[in-house]
């Protein structure tokens, strides 16, 4: 019955997964689209109904409440030469079923050159985009989660310095608590407040983005030898066509050693995770991520968690 609910998800969206897709490079927050975390990037970015670590105040912020300790996320990308992109993300859980969060984005570019009329080289310049995101999120009995992020946009570009501002939602619900307590459907609105970036008499703003996404987990998270997830996300931004993304990740060894494999428009994903001291203080998950650039090719991602303090009891999917 649960992988029949997957699969009926699945044919239904799949005829559209060929739709046209429009660039949004170099709108508010544009960047951001390279996400937290790797293991929602190995799982094909399949992440609105799965988010339970500290990057959920960016992939869904209702995921904050999945959260069971207080948590650190770090990743650091190198993209081209001079050009890196870099997340810190902390979650802190609260005994009242509130969690609050933080994200933090960086994607510097450096070492052009600037020319004057005659092409002669006057000195250089670089291209810095940062965002930080605040996330709260509650969630009410073991049915359904709420979740805010407010967001900053800051762009520091050859002479541009704006200032933008944005909102983002979220909700994860159990719908089958009764006959299917694992299965989780998430909801992600993006910039419900647009960030906008005014430049002379240009103004850019960031589209408005829904995403939907289910998670059906089976012996998941529940300390068994193996458990399986399976995920798929359907997002439909303003003005484009829908995109379509799908993740499993196979847990071994007490949920330990993990397994992933992902879907998203750019091609297929691969990863791994492995975890130290799972479920005690000190909990250290390393987490590898392989995916396709569209100019880079096949790119590697690493992220680090560490969680620490006493965990508190979350229902996760």
């Amino acid at each position: 019955m649960r992988l029949k609910l997957f699969f009926v998800f699945l044919f239904a969206i799949a005829p559209a997964c060929h739709g046209a897709e429009i660039a949004d490079g170099g709108l508010p927050g544009y960047f951001l689209n390279l996400g937290f975390g790797t293991r929602a990037l190995g799982m094909g970015r399949a992440h609105t109904a799965v988010a339970s670590d500290a990057g959920a105040a960016y992939w869904n912020p209702a995921g904050l409440s999945m959260v069971g300790a207080k948590t650190v996320q770090l990743m650091h990308v190198t993209l081209f030469e001079d050009t890196y992109y870099d997340t810190l993300a902390y979650a802190h859980p609260f005994d009242y079923n509130t969690t609050i969060g933080l994200g933090v984005a960086r994607l510097y570019s450096g070492g052009f050159t600037q020319r004057d009329d005659n092409n002669v080289p006057i000195g250089s310049f670089s291209d810095e985009n940062i965002a930080a995101i605040l996330g709260i999120s509650s969630y009410f009995g073991n049915e359904i989660s709420v979740g805010l992020s407010p967001k900053i946009i800051r762009k520091n570009f050859d002479g541009l310095n704006a200032t933008a501002f944005g909102l983002d939602a979220g909700v994860m619900a159990r719908p089958f608590s009764q006959i299917y307590p694992e299965f989780t459907l998430g909801l992600s609105v993006r910039n419900i407040i647009s960030p906008e970036i005014k430049r002379e008499n240009l103004t850019d703003a960031a589209p408005l983005s829904t995403r939907v996404g289910i998670a059906l987990p089976y012996n998941h998270n529940s300390g068994k030898e193996f458990g399986i997830l399976l995920a798929a996300d359907t997002e439909k931004n303003q003005n484009q066509a829908a995109k379509y993304y799908f993740g499993l990740e196979l847990t071994f060894y007490q949920d330990v050693l993990a397994v992933r494999g992902g879907y998203e428009p750019r091609g297929m994903t691969a990863g791994l995770g492995y975890t130290l001291r799972k479920n005690q203080p000190y909990e250290t998950c390393v987490n590898y991520a392989l995916l396709k650039h569209p100019a880079l090719g096949l790119t590697h991602r690493l992220s680090l968690d560490l969680s620490f303090g006493g965990w508190l009891p979350r229902w996760l999917p």
